[in-house]
Formats: structure tokens, sequence, C-alpha cells
């Protein structure tokens, strides 16, 4: 607060809220008037202080007047509060001012046959034709390498026949007749879709009840029955759980919280899984297709018919985030603060994320600047000018990047470029579907043919609610701090929730009870001391087993990477009614690194 014009400048909480303050600020006066006419008799007593009934009038108007100054101070600071809460969220938790981008699933089908697998990497761009009223392209980037094995999934079946639970059989094709100097494929990404899973009970299925894999027999291409061997099988896909949506997942300490995240805002990311198939299976000369068939541990529930288009090859997960050029600013040495905009008509599909470079040209001698980000580990010079990233809300309430530069060192003729990474905004959920062609933005040579598999999740912008963002403050210590009671899970499963949807009950009001049991454990000749974290889940707010299942993998998982290496932790999920355990497939040994 600068002054007292800032102390009685125009508020916008109501009238109501001002009384509230005032009763209570005067209320502590007179508390506090009271304990120092017992401590201080003699004094208390000339100014009437013991009893406010007696008091002089014009030593109440005084306390009046404080009262009334107190509450305008305390408003006011509650107003300022968000800004406060902003420039903390700034150095401690940058994510949590930006927006959650829209994501989809990404289906690639090769145009050709191929003898061998190729690779499409990680940060490939792709793009959609034209849409909406501003005729932009949107554009996506791969989140992980996707490899591309040279066969194809021809169909699924399911028979109830043959286990205990049932075959689900995968009809494989290969691009060209066998030969076996070429090695076939030891592993097989899948992905389980939503519209066939929406309760995730086929995906649970598959990490916990099946058995072992055969290559079925076919007489007609002399192929045997065979087992795979114990090493085969079905795990989830946890190598792809190292690379993030957003790039703040490898940036910050507390990688956890952006796993979370994934998980109410991109859920289909955690539908991957790998069927293992081994190095040492073989297949006659010039066999083209083949059946593999995983044995189930327990029927599945619905009809058959629903698994034909369950199980997806050669899919990859992809974030509508990309880097490109802003409008040229131009440095006024009068103004510290400059809105920032990717292209002036496309304002509405075309935002950005975060300043990724800004960079200086004097345009009198040619000289250029690079301009480092403030208060950053890697900025050395403390007088070297830099720039502040600072989120305004515009006319219509969207926040809006603007950049902050001390106007004291502003050279006279300069113009700012600035490198972003911008998003669509709302245009990839509003103007593309399941089925759209995407096209690549550097073709590389490898005939492939890319659609939506699903149609673009929301764009979930970050609360600006004061009171969200000074709760996230105190949270960020909670990676050291750990779980203490249900109340700190449910707080901290909100705070990772920005989608509230009112057509279903937030999950963290299935969290009952957490209870923390100390224990010891020996890894690697090494006695570490942690705790077993037990919570019971209310599974009447969850659409299945297996959605409460994969929120147990992604917590256990978030809270071994916040946990030191010298520690343990072990999360244990019950199911409420019943009491039964809620499990999953066996963690990796360390923790994920995020890519």
């Amino acid at each position: 607060m600068d002054s007292l014009q800032d102390l009685f400048a125009p508020l916008t909480a109501s009238d109501r809220d001002l009384g509230e303050h005032y009763d209570e600020a005067l209320l502590s006066l007179n508390r506090a008037a009271a304990e120092f006419a017992r401590a201080h008799p003699q004094q208390a007593d000339a100014l009437a202080l013991e009893d406010p009934r007696g008091r002089d009038p014009r030593v109440e108007r005084l306390f009046q007047g404080m009262a009334f100054l107190s509450a305008l101070a305390n408003r006011r600071m509650e107003e300022d509060q968000p800004d406060i809460c902003a420039g903390l969220l700034t150095r401690l938790r940058p994510e949590a001012l930006r927006p959650y981008p829209a994501c989809t699933i990404l289906d690639l089908t090769q145009r050709h046959p191929r003898r061998q697998a190729f690779t499409l990497p990680a940060g490939t761009l792709v793009q959609s034709p034209p849409v909406g009223a501003e005729q932009t392209r949107c554009r996506f980037q791969t989140l992980w390498p996707a490899t591309l094995q040279p066969l194809r999934l021809a169909g699924i079946d399911y028979r109830r026949a043959g286990a205990p639970g049932g075959v689900l059989m995968l009809d494989l094709e290969l691009h060209e007749p066998h030969d076996p100097a070429h090695p076939l494929p030891t592993a097989l990404d899948l992905h389980v879709t939503a519209d066939s899973d929406p309760d995730m009970s086929l995906l649970d299925h598959l990490l916990t009840a099946t058995g072992p894999v055969h290559l079925l027999e076919d007489p007609a291409q002399g192929i045997r029955e065979t087992a795979l061997g114990d090493a085969v099988g079905i795990r989830p896909a946890y190598s792809l759980w190292q690379y993030g949506v957003r790039p703040e997942y490898r940036e910050t300490d507390s990688p956890g919280f952006n796993l979370l995240q994934d998980f109410f805002h991109f859920r289909d990311r955690f539908r991957f899984i790998t069927l293992f198939l081994g190095n040492h299976w073989q297949l006659p000369r010039r066999t083209r297709r083949f059946r593999l068939g995983i044995t189930l541990g327990r029927r599945l529930s619905a009809a058959t018919s629903r698994y034909r288009d369950a199980l997806r090859l050669h899919c990859v997960a992809a974030v509508n985030l990309f880097e490109q050029d802003a409008e040229p600013l131009v440095r006024d040495p009068r103004r510290a603060e400059y809105p920032l905009t990717v292209d002036n008509r496309r304002q509405e599909s075309l935002q950005i994320y975060r300043v990724e470079r800004v960079q200086g040209l004097d345009t009198v001698s040619g000289r250029q600047r690079r301009y480092p980000l403030l208060f950053s580990t890697t900025t050395t010079d403390s007088a070297q000018a830099g720039y502040e990233p600072l989120t305004r809300p515009d006319a219509s309430g969207r926040s809006r990047l603007w950049l902050g530069l001390d106007p004291v060192q502003a050279p006279r003729h300069e113009t700012l470029s600035c490198r972003v990474l911008a998003h669509n905004g709302h245009y990839p959920h509003d103007h593309l579907a399941a089925g759209t062609a995407l096209e690549a933005v550097r073709d590389p040579g490898n005939a492939l043919s890319i659609s939506l598999l699903s149609r673009p999740g929301r764009l979930y912008p970050a609360p600006t609610r004061g009171d969200w963002r000074w709760t996230l403050i105190q949270h960020v210590s909670m990676q050291r701090g750990g779980l203490a009671s249900a109340t700190d899970l449910r707080q901290w499963l909100s705070l990772a929730d920005w989608s509230r949807s009112p057509a279903r009950p937030h999950l963290s009001t299935g969290i009952l009870t957490l209870e923390t049991i100390p224990m010891t454990q020996w890894h690697q000749g090494i006695l570490r001391a942690g705790q077993t974290v037990c919570v019971t889940l209310d599974l009447g707010v969850f659409a299945g087993r297996g959605e409460a299942a994969l929120l147990g993998q992604i917590l256990a998982c978030s809270l071994s990477m916040q946990t030191p290496i010298h520690q343990c932790l072990r999360l244990r999920l019950k199911a409420h009614p019943g009491g039964q355990d809620i499990g999953w497939p066996v963690l990796p040994d360390h923790p994920l690194m995020p890519q």
C-alpha cells in the first residue's frame, strides 16, 4: 500500500463486508483496552477504558475511527491477496497461473508397408485444417517417442471358453511376409480406448487379472500353439509416465502435483499398456497373419461386441502447445508493462502459455541483447536488465500475459521480439472431432496418416480465487511434510482438479479416512524408514474400481516422487463398503524421472 489514496480507493467488496470488518476491529480494540485496564488501572481510569458504556464520547469516537481505518485496511488487503499470491506463485509454482491446455490422442497409420520398426520423435508437430471464425490451424506436439511396428492390429475377439476368465485374442497382420532375418517385435504399446471402456474396468482387468500369453494355433500357416514365456504379459506403460503434458513437469521440484493434474484433466494418457512378447518367439517363414491369446483371470462382464475396438495400436498422446513468435513490442521509457499478443488478427485462437525468450534490437545501432528471466536460478547478474511475466485479467475476464520491464533501463530506440509457447485456447475442443485428419508441420518423410482418435479435451483456466492460491502456497511445503490427515489429501486433490464437472461429485469427497503407520524397509542393503499411508475410499463416488485403482497408482507414484531418497512410502487403498484392498501393478523400484 503506497499511500492513503490506495487505502481510500474505490473498493469492490460489499458494504456488508466492510461492516463485518468494522465490528471485528472494534471488538478487538475493546478487548485490548480491557486488558490494558487490568494491567495499568491508573492510566486506564483517566480514559475510562475499563467499561465502554462509561467511556468519554471523544475517546469512543477515537476507537470508532480507528476501527473504521482498520476495517478499510483489512478489506484492501483481502482484495490485494490474489495479486500477492500471484507474485509468490510466480516464483514457487508458475504452472499454477497458467491454463491446462487441450490434449488428445493421435491415431497413427502407416500408408506404406515396412519390414522394420521406426520411431516418431517426441515433440513432433502436427496441425489441423483451418477451423473456426479466425480460420486457425490448431497445432499439437507429441508427448513421447512412438514406435511404429511393421504390423497392424486387424481385429480383437473375446472367447469365453478356454480359460476360467476367457481369452482375449488379438488378430495381427505383418506388412510383409515374415522373414526370419528381420526380428519380430518384443513389445507392443496398446491404447485402451475411452469409448469402449468408460469406467476403466477393462484397463483394470488387463493390468490385474491376466495370465500367460499364447501364440494361437493356425494349421493353415503351420503355426503351433506356443506359450511365450513367464516374462511375457501386460504391464502398465510406466515408462510413458515420465513424459509430462506440461513443460513444468520436468522443470519443477514437485512433478507429482503435475501428474495428479494429468489424471483429472487428461486421463486418456494413462490408458496405455505394454504387451511384452519377449525375444524368443518365432513365426514360420512367409507368415502374414497370426493371433495372440491373452488368458484372463476373471470373466469380462460386458458383451463381447464392446471389446472389438477396445484396443488400438500405434497411438500417442499430444498436447496443444507450440512455439511461436509474438507480435513485436516497441520499448517506451515511460512504460513498465506491455501486453503480449501472438497475432492481433487471431486473439481468440492464438493465446500465450508462457514466454520462452525475449530479445531486444536497438534500431539505431543494430545492437542486440538477450533479456533474462528475473528471479530465475540461471540469472547470475542481478544488475542485468531482465523481464518478468505478469498475469492480468482483460476486459472479458480472461487471463492475459504481460511483460514487465524496468523503464529506467529502457534504451531510447529498441524493439523487442518475444518467442512464446502458445496454444489455441478453446478452439481444439470446440472445432475438432474424433477422426479429424491432421498433417505434420514438417513432413518427416515417414508416410504417416495422422488423425484424432478422440475429441480434444477442454482448456482449463487456472483458478483465480485468492483463497485457492493461498491454499496452494501453503501446500507447497507438503512435499516435505507429507500427508497427515484425510483433510490434507482431499485438499491436495481439490487443488489439482480444475475441471469441477457439475455432472458428478468431486473425487476428493470419496476420501473417507487416512491413517499413517510407521514402517522400515530394506532396499539394496540399506534400511530405510518411512510410513504406510492407508486410505479408505467411497467407491460410490468413482466410476468404478478401475478409476479408483488408477488414482491409487498415480497417488503412489506422485508421493514417491516427493519422498526423500533415504525414506520410503507405501500407499494402501481400501474400498468402502466391503473393506477389500484395491490393488494395482507394482510401481518401478525407483521414482520416475521426468523427461
